[in-house]
């Protein structure tokens, strides 16, 4: 029995109601805050850190010097300010890839857009360019005028073919360097280790016979000496 007819404490109940009321009482937790989809940039080549130094607006043939999707990107960081979209950067590099889409029209379709316009950023070469393409595309006139360009451009693509040549000797070079460095070399100085220890190992092994069949001489010479020394005493 429990005096003036009170109920038994209990003490299990009254610590859950304190944690229900507390718990009743804090603010509700903010929803963290979604990560911006960077997932494109995975797309996209690095550009070289020296092209922020050269003088803007860059001309047409900076841009055609890039490829796929390192193309893409500097064209949207040059025209629009920005990096491209994830699904924008697949499309376009997927089409430069595939040759259904030429560098030229890229630039074209990124100067020209909406976004493009309204920042009016131009591109020297771009517009004598285009024109050339126009007539390049002429159904008679067309391929003739391509291969007149052609053979007056003969010069400078044999030398843009010779800087090619040069530049990937030069890569060839240096990868063939950093392979020599990081994985021959190492190979090599723990096979240098590997056959010194052995030799190590084999010239102990051989001190060793030596010093036993020495060992051996000198206890045969003592046993000759103590039986010479027997037959005298009889």
């Amino acid at each position: 029995m429990h005096p003036l007819g009170t109920k038994p404490l209990d003490l299990d109940s009254l610590i859950q109601r304190v944690r229900d009321e507390a718990a009743a009482r804090k603010p509700p937790t903010a929803a963290p805050a979604a990560d911006p989809d960077t997932s494109h940039r995975n797309l996209l080549a690095p550009l070289p850190p020296d092209l922020e130094s050269e003088p803007r607006p860059l001309p047409l043939s900076r841009f055609l010097a890039f490829h796929d999707e390192t193309l893409v990107r500097l064209t949207y960081r040059e025209l629009l300010g920005r990096e491209p979209e994830r699904d924008a950067a697949a499309s376009y590099a997927d089409r430069l890839h595939s040759g259904n889409l030429s560098k030229l029209d890229l630039i074209a379709a990124v100067s020209h857009s909406g976004e493009g316009r309204a920042r009016g950023v131009p591109v020297p070469g771009l517009d004598a360019a285009l024109r050339r393409e126009r007539l390049f595309r002429l159904p008679v006139a067309g391929p003739l005028l391509r291969i007149a360009a052609l053979v007056l451009n003969l010069p400078a693509l044999e030398a843009n073919l010779g800087r090619l040549e040069s530049s990937i000797e030069h890569r060839f070079a240096e990868v063939h360097r950093v392979f020599r460095l990081e994985l021959v070399g190492p190979m090599e100085a723990k096979a240098d280790k590997s056959s010194v220890a052995e030799l190590e190992r084999q010239t102990a092994r051989v001190a060793f016979n030596k010093a036993n069949r020495e060992a051996l001489l000198e206890l045969e010479r003592r046993v000759e000496a103590l039986e010479a020394a027997r037959r005298s005493a009889d």
